[in-house]
């Protein structure tokens, strides 16, 4: 269990301390954009780990994904929606509801990836 919480702090401060960057174009004019943004930088991350750790179970994944290069493209793309945000004005708490709010949205493939889901609707990231 302190391996799950370890993963869920280690993904909300990325998340939160950071923002996006695997190269996709990252564009916002209002919070209700940073909120999809964020939202699609999820779906990446989640379908990053899919491709990653395809078979592997929640505990096998908590262990292995603290070292996981997927997130330094997670941190820059994170970074600039954090900038973005910060110039639109935009509340951690209302990015925070607005990502929860859609965070059905979101679909994986392996135990890992519903993990990070299940983590986020919980809010647990």
């Amino acid at each position: 269990m302190q391996k799950l919480r370890s993963l869920a702090v280690l993904l909300t401060l990325v998340l939160v301390a950071s923002s996006c960057g695997g190269g996709d174009e990252i564009a916002a004019e209002t919070c209700f954009d940073i909120v999809d943004e964020t939202v699609e930088l999820f779906q990446r991350l989640i379908d990053d780990i899919d491709e990653e750790f395809d078979d592997l179970g929640i505990e096998e994944f908590v262990t292995q994904a603290q070292d996981l290069e997927l997130l330094s493209e997670f941190e820059e793309d994170a970074m600039t929606i954090e900038e973005l945000s910060e110039n639109l004005g935009c509340s951690n708490e209302q990015i925070s509801a607005g990502v929860s709010a859609q965070a059905g949205s979101l679909t994986s493939e392996t135990t890992a990836g519903r993990f990070v889901i299940d983590a986020l609707i919980s809010g647990g990231l």
